[in-house]
């Protein structure tokens, strides 16, 4: 099922669910073209808006689970999200797919590159580590020159999935 909203449905994307909400799978557009899938989490997410998951598709899951080299070998399609808020395990909530937002990336992740998954669950990077699978449809807008993980501006510009290994 997918609805637009024009911010007149009461949608918030950023709220967190103890019971489901909405459909598991439910996907909706906002008003300014951005697009949300409903899932559950699985697994804490303390770092909030920005984290990146991976998301189960197979019959009704739609579980979402913090992406890393680890979680994403051998899954290459499946669908990947960001996260709009902190969730514990087992939350309900929305994960963005398509639009403008912030990624979690590591320390010296250029702008206008190619993302990989990291061993650092949520976060991805730049640097094409062997093994690491690349992160098709998301891209950063801004670099992280910073020391350490930093959320900085990105596009999803389709739903982003996970690519092949490098």
């Amino acid at each position: 099922m997918t609805f637009s909203t024009d911010g007149k449905l009461g949608i918030d994307f950023t709220q967190v669910d103890t019971i489901p909400t909405q459909t598991l799978g439910a996907t909706a557009i906002a008003n300014d073209g951005s697009e949300y899938i409903y899932g559950q989490a699985n697994g804490a997410f303390t770092l909030g808006a920005g984290q990146v998951v991976q998301i189960e598709t197979t019959g009704s899951i739609f579980d979402g689970t913090l992406i890393s080299t680890t979680t994403s070998a051998s899954s290459r399609g499946d669908l990947v999200g960001v996260v709009q808020a902190v969730m514990a395990d087992n939350e309900y909530g929305w994960f963005q797919i398509r639009g403008l937002c912030t990624v979690y990336v590591l320390a010296s992740c250029a702008a206008h590159t190619q993302l990989n998954t990291t061993a650092t669950g949520g976060q991805l990077d730049d640097d094409a580590t062997v093994g690491a699978e690349v992160i098709e449809n998301l891209y950063t807008l801004t670099a992280n020159g910073g020391g350490g993980a930093a959320a900085v501006a990105a596009y999803i510009s389709n739903a982003p999935y996970v690519g092949a290994t490098l």
